[in-house]
């Protein structure tokens, strides 16, 4: 079994992109881990952004498989601590699942559809962030709960 973080949109920040890549490779340390990344539908007036919600959420749901584990990014979900954090990693990790399926969506958010799919919803905070710095933190999450559960001294 894997984690696997589906997010919208292509990194354009060096700054972002080398801590992603920092963070997934720390992260392969102690998990698979695959991350897939959905070209967003572009935009033009307001009246489309439903449109191109729906759009991205299907393909969205075109990569998920009904044996996976679904965690909806939401600064509605539900907000831990670091060491919360890595008590759920584990639990959700000893599911008999195909993989625990990390989903940022884009700057409109997600489908409702896609909303519907999720098993759950984890909050970074109330704050809204870009979800390229979203898709950042939770691999620096992910990396620190890893060794949280493994008793190293990355997170003091």
């Amino acid at each position: 079994m894997k984690i696997r973080i589906i997010s919208m949109g292509r990194t354009e920040d060096d700054y972002i992109r080398r801590g992603t890549e920092r963070f997934l490779k720390q992260v392969r340390r102690y998990h698979p881990i695959e991350e897939i990344r959905i070209k967003e539908t572009r935009r033009g007036k307001s009246t489309e952004t439903d449109k191109g919600l729906r759009r991205d959420g299907e393909k969205i749901l075109k990569q998920l498989d009904p044996r996976d584990r679904v965690v909806l990014l939401d600064r509605q979900g539900t907000e831990m601590t670091s060491e919360r954090f890595a008590a759920f990693l584990r639990k959700r990790l000893a599911l008999p699942v195909r993989s625990v399926t990390f989903v940022i969506g884009g700057a409109d958010g997600v489908a409702e559809a896609v909303r519907a799919r999720a098993d759950e919803a984890l909050s970074l905070s109330r704050m809204t962030f870009p979800h390229e710095l979203s898709r950042l933190m939770l691999l620096e999450q992910l990396y620190r709960g890893f060794t949280i559960l493994s008793g190293k001294r990355y997170h003091r």
